[in-house]
């Protein structure tokens, strides 16, 4: 029977994600982090993260643990193909045997020609919705057991949750700063409306009311 992982590792990475402060979590790279570091926590071949969406303007949607990893994430997402973009759509584990013979035909010589032969694909949910997957790839020599699916799943929820912080606390920002910045455009008009109703002995909304006249 393989060996599914290496427990301490993979409980010490969920718990390096889970620690990070919202307004201190840089999304692409706690990401890019996982990726590199699931392949040796697991024991498997490579790693990539495929998101619907960039989580911010300086990352993409793609996130791997090395290059070959990379080249087959960013196919199956410009592609919308492969067992990445079926975990997004259907929001299911896909178990992926034999990546060689995928029905779209990039996928399939991409995955020759870099032996990540095999995946298990874990679809990572926002607000119960699919938002992304966590794909890890294993070769025709080392396939990667379904069963992994099942041990990456805390990892994977700590991951979706620290997304939806993510998105949450960029909401929060945007909202203070639209505001703000209401507040400050309406300073000087608050400023001339108390001057106004001080120098003509008037109440402020009468002041309030002439100058939104004029």
């Amino acid at each position: 029977m393989a060996v599914l992982a290496n427990d301490p590792a993979l409980v010490g990475l969920a718990l390096q994600v889970a620690r990070t402060p919202a307004a201190q979590l840089d999304v692409g790279a706690v990401v890019a982090g996982v990726c590199r570091a699931l392949p040796m926590a697991v024991g498997v071949a490579g790693a990539v993260v495929v998101l619907r969406h960039a989580p911010d303007p300086l990352a993409g949607p793609v996130f791997a643990s090395d290059a070959a990893a990379m080249r087959l994430g960013e196919l199956q997402h410009s592609r919308s193909a492969g067992p990445a973009h079926e975990a997004i759509r259907t929001g299911r584990v896909v178990a992926t045997a034999d990546l060689t013979r995928a029905d779209t035909v990039e996928v399939a010589a991409v995955a020759a020609e870099t032996g990540l032969a095999s995946a298990v694909t874990v679809p990572l949910l926002l607000d119960g919705r699919p938002a992304g997957a966590l794909q890890l790839l294993g070769t025709g020599y080392r396939p990667v057991p379904a069963e992994l699916a099942e041990t990456v799943r805390p990892l994977v929820e700590v991951l979706s949750a620290r997304l939806a912080d993510a998105r949450s606390f960029r909401t929060l920002t945007a909202a203070v700063a639209r505001s703000t910045a209401a507040l400050e455009a309406g300073l000087p008009l608050a400023h001339a409306t108390g001057i106004l109703a001080e120098r003509y002995r008037t109440d402020v909304e009468e002041a309030g009311r002439f100058l939104a006249g004029r």
